[in-house]
């Protein structure tokens, strides 16, 4: 899965034929792609289900053919995007040696992400802010720990074997340490939504370098 798609413009006319003769399963992911490049250019309050038709090609009854409601289409959305970042952070991971090697790469990889894509901040805290009062909020809310959980998971993980090679200090709380990682690189990522001189990848790596020493047994 590529994250490529995540630019400011829709999909072109190439895509939107696929759109319209594809398998209904791939025509259901070409509508994600195409509310997604809608969703970032004007916000999730700003599109209309015949927004993201437009942008896929199709007619408006198209969309409601595979989701309900501009609710459904993003929270579907939100899952595809974020399977993406998460199997991207994997993916380089699982190359990287040691679990200091690991979790160095994935320090990287979080600031590459921010850096390549500020908008997706925008589009979530957009769309969080249009459903107060909603189920749905409720939906997003739990998507979002769920998220937030499988990112300490993967970390904890990566810090437990640290411990357990010698690589890091065996006495440290590996879930606790975790919580605090993701935190740091998602508060990363929403300053660099606020204020685009802060630079996400020389962040994440200066923090990895300055936590690493407290961290592992001997200096990287």
């Amino acid at each position: 899965m590529t994250l490529s798609f995540l630019t400011d413009q829709s999909v072109n006319m190439e895509e939107r034929e696929v759109v319209r003769k594809s398998d209904p399963e791939h025509r259901r992911q070409q509508l994600v792609e195409a509310a997604t490049a809608v969703f970032i250019r004007q916000g999730y309050a700003n599109t209309r289900v015949a927004d993201i038709a437009a942008a896929a090609g199709v007619a408006k009854g198209t969309v409601y053919e595979y989701f309900p409601s501009k609710e459904e289409v993003f929270l579907a959305v939100f899952a595809w995007v974020n399977e993406g970042i998460t199997q991207r952070i994997e993916e380089e991971i699982a190359g990287a040696g040691d679990a200091v090697g690991r979790l160095e790469t994935l320090f990287r990889v979080a600031g590459e992400i921010v850096a390549e894509h500020p908008n997706l901040y925008a589009m979530t805290l957009d769309f969080w802010a249009a459903t107060r009062g909603t189920s749905v909020r409720d939906r997003l809310g739990k998507a979002c720990a769920s998220l937030y959980e499988e990112h300490r998971r993967l970390i904890s993980q990566i810090l437990g074997e640290g411990c357990v090679s010698g690589q890091l200090r065996p006495e440290i709380d590996v879930d606790s340490i975790a919580t605090v990682l993701v935190g740091a690189l998602d508060g990363v990522g929403v300053q660099h939504f606020f204020d685009r001189s802060v630079d996400p990848r020389r962040a994440a790596a200066a923090f990895w370098h300055a936590i690493c020493g407290g961290l592992c047994v001997e200096q990287r």
